[in-house]
This record gives C-alpha cells, structure tokens and sequence, in this order.
C-alpha cells in the first residue's frame, strides 16, 4: 500500500474527514489506496509548541475539541491512522475559490502547489505503528480484505 506521512494535526484532521484536501509543493501520477501516515517528529511545525500553538488556531481549536484531543501531545504519532482513496490531483489555484474556509485554513492553497484529493477516508481502529518517510512510501504488509466468495449450488 501507498503512504504519505503528514505531520499532526494535518493527519489527524484528514482521518476525522474534516479535510478533503491535502496540499502539497509537488505533485504523482498515483491513484489509488493511499495510507495515512502521522510523523512522529513534531520538527516542521516548531516543536511541542508549535503544535499546540498551531492547535489552538481558529478552525483548528474547534477541530481539536471535536476529535476529543484535550492534549496534542498524547494524540498518536508514528504510526498508520487511516486509509483512503488518492482519488484526484490538481493545482491549488483551480479549486481554492470553490473551497470553504475551513478547509482552506487546513491547507496551504497558494500558486504553484498541488491539492490532492482524499477520498472514502476510513479511520483504521488500531494504529499501525510504522516508520514515515518523505513522498509517497510503500508499506508492504497491508492489503485490503478480500471480500469472501461464496460457492453457490447449482
């Protein structure tokens, strides 16, 4: 299975389906089933600090308390949370006027980056603990169940 690794909050709010889009500086030809992955390091958004000040944005505050995450700290981290559909990729600036702005304030829609489209997204109700890595990344032990055939007497 294809994986991105998104630093927390962003993974936590595309697994709860409070955002649709993911925005990114660069863009794949992959589609299909997509993991999401939530970094373990907290560097890219400044720290402990940063998180919980990111946390306590608007838009982002009011998404906390619905998840129920009373501390940003404890929330899971280095691991697989959720597991979706890449279904589409385009650029920002042809999506964001039609976007509301919750979703826009969860995402960076400036010129030149690349909405990616986060479809069918299901919460996995046991974390898988993997090690992240930049761009998409393979994780080789997960397929999805088979659906069970059933012979038929004919």
């Amino acid at each position: 299975m294809k994986v991105i690794t998104l630093t927390a909050p962003w993974s936590w709010l595309a697994a709860a389906r409070l955002k649709e889009w993911e925005t990114r500086g660069w863009q794949h030809t992959y589609r299909g089933l997509l993991g999401i992955h939530t970094a373990q390091s907290l560097i890219p958004v400044g720290g402990p600090d940063g998180l919980r000040a990111i946390c306590a944005r608007p838009w982002f505050r009011e998404a906390m308390i619905a998840l129920g995450i009373t501390d940003p700290l404890a929330a899971p981290r280095g691991c697989i949370i959720a597991v979706c559909i890449l279904a589409e990729i385009v650029p920002t600036h042809q999506i964001r006027r039609q976007l509301e702005p919750m979703e826009l304030a969860f995402g960076d829609y400036s010129d030149g980056r690349f909405a990616w489209r986060l479809t069918g997204m299901n919460t996995l109700r046991t974390p898988i603990t993997a090690r992240g890595a930049q761009g998409l990344w393979t994780w080789g032990d997960y397929a999805p169940p088979r659906p069970t055939l059933i012979q038929m007497a004919g």
